[in-house]
């Protein structure tokens, strides 16, 4: 294991640059990993997120708290270089190791923290804010990506649309990306409904559409929140269920609706999985690569309620499918254990410290 390698003395730094509005799957991802970290790990955050992490604790975890850090989400102006008032660079020196969670930490800080001498990671979890108003910023992003010294990007479609989009038509040089696809906490069990609603689960996010169920001509609900989210949407209120856990959600119905575009990963749509619910995505983003269609779940071209409807009529009329659907979407969710994705990402941390990430074994 790469936490008995005595002679890495440099230290390891991961970097969170929301706020205690963050409610989406990389907060969670990162309070998983966190929680039980392979080695000692510094992590910083902004004090305007001090809720998020204030229950996750372990010996090997250090907490830095920089008070009054804007972080993208508290920025006082739309310039990176003028948002750093409150961070403290102090505590990162040269060799060190930095992970950032996110675009905006990078635009913010990886100038000053590269002239430092440290080596600087991206955990990319979201294709959407690699993208964002690129036309205008992008600029200033080549100036910081070209400071990375590495990748870790969640599917092969997010890895694909930054090479594709940015990496070599804009920065004109190679950056080594691995993918880990994201691990879940759960029990694996069946969850027996206690309704039988048509369900959207997730943030009420613009790119996620989740008013395409209201298209569906059933009854429906909605469980999640707006919280941190760049392009909110308002969903029905009378049909608005909050925000629960993963666990709760899967008492709503067997049927979950997931219709986003360009989805990064789905860490809602496999944890539903991994509870015997059947799935219906969008042929769009990293879906396709989780879901087997007819087998674990079913896609469906964006926005397609006819073909959808006539899904939703094939599971409620045939027991079989649904059974067999529900059995098959839990074996495939075992393949994201939450386990294995902390032990693949320790590894590529090893990588990182080591100087070897992106190299073949």
């Amino acid at each position: 294991m790469w936490s008995e390698r005595k002679h890495i003395t440099k230290k390891l730094h991961f970097v969170f640059s929301s706020t205690e509005k963050a409610r989406g799957g990389g907060t969670t991802l990162w309070r998983f990993l966190l929680s039980s970290p392979g080695r000692e790990v510094w992590l910083h955050y902004s004090s305007y997120a001090k809720s998020l992490w204030e229950d996750v604790s372990h010996p090997f975890l250090h907490h830095v708290v920089h008070q009054g850090w804007g972080t993208y989400e508290r920025a006082p102006t739309p310039f990176p270089w003028k948002n750093t008032k409150g961070f403290h660079f102090s505590l990162i020196e040269r060799g060190d190791v930095v992970v950032f969670d996110s675009r905006e930490a990078l635009q913010q800080l990886a100038l000053p923290l590269s002239r430092k001498g440290a080596r600087l990671f991206w955990h990319m979890q979201s294709r959407e804010r690699v993208l964002r108003k690129k036309l205008w910023i992008v600029p200033w992003d080549i100036r910081c990506y070209r400071r990375l010294s590495g990748i870790v990007a969640i599917s092969e479609f997010v890895k694909r649309t930054f090479e594709k989009d940015l990496l070599y038509p804009c920065l004109g040089q190679r950056i080594p990306c691995e993918v880990i696809p994201n691990g879940i906490s759960s029990t694996f069990e069946r969850i027996e409904p206690t309704h039988e609603y048509i369900v959207y689960f997730g943030r009420y996010e613009g790119y996620k559409h989740p008013l395409f169920l209201e298209k569906l001509g059933y009854e429906v609900r909605y469980i999640g929140g707006t919280g941190g989210c760049a392009v909110p949407v308002e969903v029905p209120k009378e049909k608005d269920l909050g925000w629960m856990s993963p666990q709760e959600a899967a008492k709503w119905g067997d049927i979950f609706v997931f219709p986003a575009i360009e989805e990064a990963f789905g860490l809602a749509l496999v944890e539903m999985m991994s509870y015997g619910k059947i799935v219906i995505a969008f042929r769009s983003g990293a879906f396709p690569e989780i879901i087997d269609d007819g087998v674990d779940g079913f896609l469906v071209e964006p926005f397609d309620v006819k073909k959808t409807r006539k899904i939703i009529e094939r599971i409620r009329f045939s027991s079989e499918l649904k059974q067999r659907i529900s059995s098959a979407a839990r074996e495939k969710a075992k393949r994201y254990r939450g386990e294995e994705y902390r032990k693949r990402f320790w590894e590529s941390v090893d990588r990182m410290v080591n100087g070897e990430f992106g190299k073949k074994g």
